[in-house]
């Protein structure tokens, strides 16, 4: 049962890890100034207002949208390596799923 907490535990850190390297990259991308969607992002007013920062959550990632000559552009701002989350999320549901079953069926065995 220790493996697998554990195993789930590192997957969770590691997805905590992968959000929390994203949001920095993009406050720093952000402070240097050196993308233009960026820039537009942190006007105060005027029609660069019209550029936004969202995140996605799997995977992880930072893109900026805004509208260049009445199109759409999305740039992305920051992101993560897939098979870091892909290992990740294995270990926690692999490790969640080890503890969960592990500990119903040693219930099961005190129970007779």
């Amino acid at each position: 049962m220790l493996v697998s907490t554990a195993a789930a535990i590192v997957g969770l850190v590691l997805l905590v890890a992968a959000w929390t390297n994203v949001a920095k990259t993009t406050i720093a991308a952000t402070d240097a100034g050196d993308t233009p969607c960026l820039v537009a992002f942190g006007a105060t007013d005027g029609p660069l207002q019209q550029a936004r920062v969202h995140y996605e959550i799997m995977p992880p990632a930072s893109v900026c949208s805004w509208v260049v000559d009445g199109a759409r552009e999305d740039i992305v701002v920051a992101d993560t390596s897939t098979t870091l989350i892909t290992v990740a999320l294995v270990l926690l549901v692999a490790g969640a799923a080890g503890t969960i079953t592990l500990l119903v069926l040693s219930r099961r065995r005190a129970a007779r």
